[in-house]
């Protein structure tokens, strides 16, 4: 048996519209995708609060097999936060699922993976 291809993780730059189209496809075809995981979302949430949209994908061989929107969060009370996306109901991040990778899907809460 040969071993599965290492995941990489990288942020996406949300200005490239091939990148965008790109998530866009994936959360589409993905269960469990809702519009919160697409980055039209993350970027109308950063142009309408100011909260700077973040996007992890994570690849095998090329292909997405997982996306993390994330915002960053800025309170003079808090201070300053990576926090699963801004204004979303249940936005998680979202993976698929394979022999070769068996990732759960889970809600982010205060920096740690807690499962639905």
């Amino acid at each position: 048996m040969t071993a599965p291809m290492p995941v990489g993780v990288r942020e996406v730059d949300l200005r490239d519209p091939a990148q965008c189209a790109r998530i866009t496809a994936f959360v589409e075809v993905t269960d469990g995708g809702t519009p919160f995981h697409l980055p039209a979302w993350s970027l109308a949430v950063q142009d309408g609060c100011g909260q700077r949209a973040h996007y992890l994908v994570s690849e095998r061989e090329g292909a997405i097999v997982g996306v993390l929107p994330l915002t960053e969060m800025r309170s003079s009370m808090f201070g300053r936060a990576l926090v699963s996306t801004g204004f979303a109901l249940m936005a998680a991040y979202r993976v698929t699922r394979s022999k070769s990778c068996r990732w759960g899907l889970g809600t982010l809460r205060c920096g740690s993976a807690a499962p639905r």
